[in-house]
């Protein structure tokens, strides 16, 4: 071995060359020798004895295995100049490269258990709502998802920095990567610890290379370090993707005191309020509102809450969370995130009868807002804009410093809010015939073609 060839240490054998598979038979000749423990080893074995690596290594394609596929033809090395050489097996590395990390894929509940703290404390670190959180990701799963779980990370240094919370979806032979709870609405996002970019990278190409599929990402938070390393890879990679902006959602900063932040509402929000207290008391009737953060508590409240869905969906038909499985589903989140102190529920009261409701679900120093349902009957009371008023006082005692109204610009939430931050779609095919193939799914679904299809073969 040269003393230049041993400046290449076993752990970065990525930086010797990349071929991307255009056919099957590329796929078994040339297919990264770290798809399986044996292939790795092996790999490691023969460059340590040799310095060279035989592309016809024998190591074969398996999907069910981490696995990492490159581009087509020898890899590229940039130049301090600017310029670019092959790589070869003697080329020493680069300052950019970074060792070799493999993508991980969890497809089933009990592994994905496994790795919950971790998960959680990356979340955290990233400053991500609960949408991406364990506990609202794995409750869906069990009583709202289909298909296979598809949950992917890196590790480095004994912990998590990067992880893609997904599910696999099969319609007409494609399989379509989604954000885990992305039928609900929310905002989830890709996981990667600030600093590590080059983990973020990894794990982007791994989705964006995944066969015969395709991703898309629903109302993912625009910033942070995903999307940056997403940016990162358009400048250096070839993968196909775009990213198309999402609904904005309304925020509030939460600093000062609440007297103060109230003042500085329009005028017109603070008459509405005052004008629902005088028809009240016109009425001979009390607004009153209760607000729950224990589970006794908040389980003795589910009855009136479900009463104000059922009145809001037969007025306006959007999502009921309390029939079916969404019951199901949210009554396991909501006793989780009561024993983690990180849930609030509140009711809007007349008299005795509710009226209105809405929760809270905190994550880090950011507290989301959901679920809100009023009575149309009771309009004339502001039922929204009183429950609203609720929260928000419940977030500046709680010491959040950041409130989020969800997706959507609608009149209410603007009259509340103090900022805004954007989401984006972030969609990818793995060859343009797949790509073709999607787009006559979606034309199809839109069109109900499947559903008499399958109406037809019963």
């Amino acid at each position: 071995m040269t003393p230049q060839q041993a400046e290449i240490w076993p752990g970065q054998i990525r930086s010797l060359s990349f071929f991307r598979p255009v056919s099957r038979s590329y796929r078994r000749d040339w297919t990264y020798p770290g798809t399986s423990v044996f292939g790795r080893r092996r790999a490691v074995a023969q460059w340590e004895s040799t310095g060279q690596l035989n592309r016809r290594s024998g190591v074969r394609f398996l999907p069910a295995l981490p696995h990492r596929v490159g581009r087509a033809g020898p890899r590229r090395a940039p130049q301090l100049d600017g310029s670019s050489s092959i790589a070869t097996p003697g080329w020493a590395q680069p300052d950019w490269y970074h060792p070799l990390m493999t993508v991980q894929v969890l497809r089933s509940l009990p592994a994905v258990a496994d790795i919950n703290d971790a998960w959680a404390t990356l979340a955290d670190d990233c400053g991500a709502l609960h949408f991406s959180q364990p506990f609202w990701c794995l409750a869906w799963w069990r009583h709202l998802g289909s298909g296979e779980l598809h949950v992917a990370f890196i590790e480095s240094d004994g912990k998590i920095v990067a992880l893609a919370p997904l599910f696999r979806r099969r319609r007409l032979g494609v399989d379509t990567l989604r954000l885990l709870g992305s039928d609900l609405i929310g905002i989830g996002e890709v996981l990667v610890a600030p600093g590590h970019e080059s983990a973020g990278e990894e794990l982007w190409g791994s989705l964006l290379d995944e066969p015969r599929c395709v991703l898309e990402l629903r109302n993912h938070r625009l910033g942070g370090t995903a999307v940056e390393a997403l940016r990162r890879m358009a400048t250096h990679g070839d993968h196909l993707w775009k990213a198309e902006l999402g609904p904005s959602c309304p925020t509030i900063a939460v600093s000062g005191s609440w007297d103060d932040y109230f003042q500085s509402r329009g005028k017109q929000l603070r008459y509405e309020l005052r004008r629902a207290h005088r028809r009240a008391e016109q009425e001979d009737c009390v607004l009153t509102v209760k607000r729950a953060t224990v589970w006794g508590d908040v389980e003795k409240l589910l009855p009136d809450v479900t009463a104000v869905f059922d009145a809001a969906e037969r007025a306006k038909t959007k999502i009921h969370f309390f029939v079916g499985a969404n019951r199901a589903f949210m009554t396991e989140m909501f006793r989780y995130a009561t024993d983690e102190s990180r849930f609030a529920l509140f009711v809007v009261y007349l008299d005795h009868r509710p009226i209105a409701t809405a929760f809270t679900l905190r994550s880090g120093a950011t507290m989301y807002g959901g679920g809100l349902r009023f009575d149309p009957e009771f309009g004339r009371f502001s039922p929204g804009h009183l429950v609203c008023e609720a929260r928000f006082e419940y977030a500046f005692e709680d010491g959040a410093t950041l409130f989020d109204m969800g997706p959507g610009h609608f009149p209410y939430k603007l009259q509340w809010s103090t900022g805004a931050y954007d989401t984006v779609k972030i969609s990818a095919a793995s060859s343009p015939l797949v790509h073709a193939v999607d787009g006559l799914k979606d034309t199809m679904l839109s069109s109900g073609v499947i559903r008499r299809l399958a109406r037809a073969d019963r």
